[in-house]
């Protein structure tokens, strides 16, 4: 399988570094020109920090600055929220709720749910959420949640 590498996923690539080495969101916007780019450059920004320690200084930094839990893009809303629950950053919390009580589609339904559902308070959570969720689901979306959290 061919490896493709683009000049921009790079540079926000280097951007995500430069965060994570101690640089504010405030100076990576410009630095990186962030208002120009796309949702893919988004989506490889936030997954760059998956198997990073965030921390909660860290996290409001990012949504103060690029306003991820106001975001109305559902692909970008997905993989902060993953980053939400990882780092247990509560104010994006009422976000979650509401995103996974609006939104449907198990492709981003299943990764959150999994993602809660890796600590007992996470659990607890993801559980409340859905009993208020779940009627809005489409059957396959709750067969899949309904196995993740052990709902019968």
């Amino acid at each position: 399988c061919p490896v493709v590498k683009t000049d921009e996923l790079a540079k926000v690539a280097q951007a995500a570094k430069d965060f994570l080495g101690g640089q504010s969101a405030e100076r990576i916007q410009p630095s990186y020109e962030t208002a120009d780019w796309t949702t893919h450059h988004w989506n490889h920004f936030l997954r760059s920090f998956k198997t990073a320690d965030l921390s909660i200084a860290q996290m409001q930094d990012l949504d103060a600055v690029f306003k991820f839990s106001k975001s109305g893009n559902s692909e970008i809303t997905h993989d902060w929220l993953w980053l939400v629950i990882d780092a247990e950053y509560e104010p994006a919390y009422l976000r979650l709720e509401s995103f996974l009580t609006s939104q449907g589609r198990r492709k981003f339904l299943q990764p959150l749910y999994q993602k809660l559902a890796e600590t007992e308070e996470g659990l607890i959570r993801a559980k409340e959420i859905y009993t208020i969720a779940r009627p809005g689901y489409h059957s396959v979306s709750s067969s899949t949640i309904d196995g993740i959290l052990g709902v019968e």
